[in-house]
């Protein structure tokens, strides 16, 4: 059943293009895959009002949309009409044959990372999968006690879609086929917007091949980290936004539009910096043809769509935090100096992200030109009203899959732009005006949000809208055969992190890798790849509590705490094991089960008073970890 998703998007797909023959394929997919995302979000908030959100919930929830779209393609095939398929691509030059195959490679690269590493981020071990496992636990996406309470409040668009394949499957093995199917369904957009923007198939192509070997795309291929998803919902709202643009300016682009932004937001608040410039052009282009009952009608269809998506969890947290968003995760990322310095701060710190270069010395250079622009600012480069994480520094490319940077890409972003000013006349006024509002989009990230290290994740998005634009010019200012140089070059760049990504490795390297090959190593292993001094404790905690054969077990974890690998090692909740949080003074605590008794607790650095905890005696210690065990003898 893992494959009804799939197969409902192939039929979805299918049905939209035979019964809209004028749409092209890139709409058809993005479109199909807006309405795919929107019915799973919305599906997903339905089930859990009555906590049916459970496997047999969801197997029905999608032969639904199967049924429905397979039975009209039968019917019309039963008519003697054709069902359109997708069109040949013709006859292709030889370095377009290389760029396709070069984007299949990553794709099938990614593929197969993604099917042999398990959930493993940092965050996703803290946040991320944990609340897939709560929900699964409880047959519903209600927010529940932890002691982590981004588990409940950041927004789930990305682990809703996480959700169905850990409830289909029994478990997380195609949790990373999530963000893998987003960056495919990425680049068929990328491809998509270039042929908008005018650009033939080597540009295209290009763009393709620029967003498909981008390092922090090719590592969050494999992962549950959410940012490509964002990406995939950006690059449709604005391939809408080129529409409108181009005078199609009826209802279906503007609903299509809302949709992506719907998803986009229910997914990561980040997606608001760079969708709030392509929005204003938009409204600037309603605004402008005066029609105010259409102004009036548009914008109210437009503001359900985007409520539709986001109200449950919006609701849930108002209820548990008394704001949309916990206050105090605004507060800690907001950027608290909204000025020109503040601004240009991040800015500066941001682009710094992308510049590193295996050269120490031409780092140090940036990283003290930096500095002294921040000198004249009269601020501090690390002023923790404008910084949440790490200390600023120029960092070498790194294949560490918190801190990836995309510089190559970022310095042929950066020739492309210049080249522009001496191929002016090439260039048309589309391609300057999109730049400009991606360069809006990070210019209001910078203004909105607090610079940290592990940024170079959010500028993903950005990098994958400005695909489009790169394949562009690539084909229009060196045609021809130098468009596969580019193109050669971006794919033997992204080599290291296609098959060396410091935490699953495919091909290890000495002194470089965290652990072995993924199709070797054992997957707990893999899992805690990250936080490899967690797997001896681990193990041996979960060891004894299965041997006791306890199936209610508690925990009381730090907030940084790696939860997901308790409930993998446990092989909860399949096997049967509930796992709930023992927290006080929380605001999720009013969630806690008054009936629930724990046979097992595992306890984190906790303040332990006697030999016994809820009645259970202490049964040993590993590290920083405590594991109370009823009815057992160390």
């Amino acid at each position: 059943m893992i494959l009804a998703p799939l197969l409902t998007y192939l039929t979805l797909i299918l049905s939209l293009a035979t019964f809209m023959p004028t749409w092209n394929w890139g709409k058809v997919a993005l479109r199909g895959g807006l309405l795919w995302g929107s019915y799973a979000v919305v599906v997903t908030e339905l089930l859990s009002l009555r906590s049916w959100m459970t496997r047999g919930g969801v197997v029905l929830a999608w032969l639904l949309p199967l049924s429905v779209t397979l039975g009209w393609l039968i019917w019309h095939v039963i008519r003697g009409r054709r069902i359109r398929l997708p069109d040949s691509p013709g006859s292709m030059r030889w370095y377009e044959i290389v760029l396709l195959a070069g984007i299949a490679s990553v794709i099938l690269v990614t593929g197969i990372v993604a099917w042999f590493s398990p959930p493993q981020t940092w965050d996703s071990l803290n946040y991320h999968m944990p609340r897939v496992a709560h929900w699964a636990q409880q047959g519903s996406v209600r927010h529940f006690a932890t002691g982590i309470e981004v588990q409940n409040s950041r927004t789930p668009g990305a682990e809703y879609l996480v959700l169905h394949t850990y409830l289909l499957a029994s478990g997380d093995r195609y949790a990373g086929f999530v963000e893998w199917g987003a960056m495919a369904l990425s680049l068929i957009g990328v491809g998509t917007i270039a042929g908008q923007m005018g650009a033939g198939r080597p540009g295209r192509l290009a763009g393709v091949l620029f967003a498909a070997t981008l390092p922090m795309g090719i590592i969050q291929a494999s992962s549950t980290i959410t940012d490509y998803l964002v990406a995939l919902w950006l690059v449709a709202g604005v391939s809408e936004v080129l529409r409108i643009r181009a005078g199609n300016s009826g209802l279906t682009a503007f609903s299509f539009l809302a949709l992506a932004t719907g998803l986009a937001l229910a997914t990561k608040p980040t997606a608001a910096a760079f969708l709030a410039p392509f929005l204003a052009y938009v409204a600037y282009l309603l605004l402008s043809s005066g029609d105010w009952l259409r102004i009036v009608k548009t914008a109210a269809i437009a503001a359900a769509l985007v409520m539709v998506l986001n109200v449950g969890h919006l609701a849930r947290n108002i209820l548990t935090y008394g704001s949309p968003l916990n206050p105090r995760q605004v507060a800690l990322h907001s950027n608290q100096m909204r000025g020109v310095s503040g601004t240009a701060s991040n800015l500066l710190r941001h682009l710094g992200l992308q510049a590193g270069t295996p050269s120490p010395h031409i780092n140090k250079a940036i990283a003290l030109s930096v500095q002294w622009v921040h000198g004249v600012l009269g601020i501090d480069v690390n002023d923790p009203r404008t910084t949440v994480h790490g200390v600023f520094k120029i960092r070498g490319p790194t294949t560490n899959e918190d801190r990836a940077g995309n510089p190559l890409h970022f310095y042929l972003l950066v020739f492309l732009a210049s080249s522009m000013l001496w191929w002016r006349r090439r260039v048309p006024r589309l391609i300057w005006l999109y730049l400009l509002l991606l360069a809006l989009g990070l210019l209001t990230l910078s203004f909105l949000f607090k610079w940290q290290i592990f940024a170079t994740r959010y500028h993903l998005p950005l990098f994958v809208l400005a695909a489009p634009a790169a394949g562009y010019l690539m084909e229009r200012i060196a045609p021809g055969g130098w468009t596969l140089i580019f193109g050669s070059i971006l794919a033997l760049g992204a080599l290291p992190w296609l098959f060396q990504v410091q935490s699953r490795p495919l091909i290890p390297e000495e002194g470089v890798s965290y652990v072995g090959s993924i199709l070797t190593e054992p997957r707990p292993v893999l899992m805690l790849a990250n936080g490899r001094n967690l797997l001896e404790p681990y193990e041996e905690l979960t060891r004894s509590i299965r041997d006791s054969g306890c199936k209610s077990v508690g925990i009381s974890l730090s907030g940084n705490a790696a939860e997901y690998p308790l409930w993998a090692l446990l092989g909860a909740p399949t096997s049967g094991v509930e796992i709930q949080w023992i927290v006080a003074g929380t605001p999720s605590e009013q969630y806690a089960q008054s009936n629930f008794e724990p046979c097992a607790i595992v306890c984190e650095a906790c303040q332990v008073d006697g030999e016994r905890r809820r009645g259970l005696p202490r049964f040993g210690q590993w590290g920083e970890f405590t594991l109370f065990l009823g009815g057992s003898e160390p």
